[in-house]
């Protein structure tokens, strides 16, 4: 049996108008972060790009001596780095119920634990190239 209860001495203190605005650019944020994602990524593939190319032309007398197999491996990790950041931006079909927005919100999630995975990996991959091409260079 539920009890009546009267609220009638209940102050509430209206939330200032500041308020709202921060509530609203929280939501903005939230909802562009697989855009910055995809931005950042498109960033880091140029950056990778053209690093890649300035070791693909670098003066060849610099990695004598080096081992085939270390060259083979930074090739790799630097392709690597590449197609990750690729995915980042790549637009995969993520499945939704459109009448469902809990279903629309994890799908938002998922696309950015993906996309935020796939960055932090090509950003490791591509220090690491870079480190194993100055290695490789002043070895």
């Amino acid at each position: 049996m539920k009890e009546d209860i009267a609220y009638e001495n209940i102050e509430v203190e209206q939330a200032p108008a500041e308020a709202k605005h921060w509530h609203d650019y929280k939501r903005k944020v939230i909802e562009e972060t697989p855009r910055r994602l995809e931005d950042a990524a498109k960033f880091l593939t140029g950056m990778v790009s053209i690093s890649f190319t300035i070791f693909l032309k670098m003066d060849s007398k610099g990695f004598e001596g080096v081992d085939g197999a270390l060259l083979a491996a930074i090739i790799i990790v630097w392709l690597a780095s590449l197609v990750m950041a690729f995915l980042v931006i790549f637009p995969i079909p993520y499945t939704y119920h459109e009448d469902s927005y809990q279903s629309i919100k994890q799908m938002h999630e998922d696309a950015v634990r993906y996309k935020s995975l796939l960055l932090k990996v090509s950003v490791l991959t591509f220090l690491f190239a870079l480190g194993l091409t100055g290695l490789a260079f002043f070895l």
